[in-house]
């Protein structure tokens, strides 16, 4: 799961978070949006199993 700058580490088991990094910034700096709602919390963690990535409208990163 790369693309340039951009990481993704899972941890846990059968209940599992990831953590997206782009290019250094933690995952609260990073946004995922689908029908301008944002999808993840103000975290480091997501649940990449919940968003339905070709539904994903913008990732913002601030």
């Amino acid at each position: 799961s790369k693309t340039v700058g951009m990481t993704i580490r899972v941890s846990g088991g059968v209940v599992s978070a990831s953590r997206v990094s782009v290019r250094g910034l933690e995952g609260k700096r990073i946004g995922f949006f689908i029908d301008e709602v944002p999808m993840n919390d103000q975290s480091d963690f997501i649940d990449l199993n919940d968003i339905p990535v070709d539904m994903i409208e913008r990732i913002e990163i601030y």
